[in-house]
């Protein structure tokens, strides 16, 4: 009589980077760091005319994070992975409000190649008070 034994799982990670442009995704095993398999996703940026505005729509940056993530866990399931943990590397200097009561976002995403407030630094820069 033979015994089999289950097969083990290995530990994997994932890796998000909501980058200006892409969305990128890696799963890498925990074995010597070994990239698993990778899928990168346009990020959709909303600019204005005269690109001073670059915004990003929260929810659909939320709606394609989370379906990337469904469906590497999914991958990641049918190659044997346990994904142990998700490191995430977002934009710089980005950000939105959200409604204290709610967490709903009160507006888009400013991102930080947004240029309205351009002429508001270059004058406190300029200013006595950082010299």
């Amino acid at each position: 009589m033979s015994s089999t034994t289950p097969a083990t799982k290995i530990d994997a990670i994932l890796a998000i980077d909501v980058g200006t442009t892409n969305l990128k995704f890696c799963i890498f095993s925990n074995d010597k760091c070994k990239l698993v398999c990778s899928r990168t996703e346009e990020l959709v940026l909303i600019t204005s005319k005269d690109d001073q505005l670059v915004e990003i729509e929260p929810d659909q940056l939320w709606k394609q994070i989370f379906g990337m993530i469904e469906s590497l866990i999914a991958e990641a399931e049918k190659m044997d992975l346990n994904i142990l943990s998700i490191g995430l590397s977002c934009h710089r200097n980005s950000f939105v409000t959200l409604n204290r009561k709610t967490l709903e976002p009160c507006h888009k995403i400013i991102t930080w190649k947004d240029k309205r407030a351009q002429q508001y630094c270059e004058k406190w820069n300029n200013s006595y008070r950082r010299k």
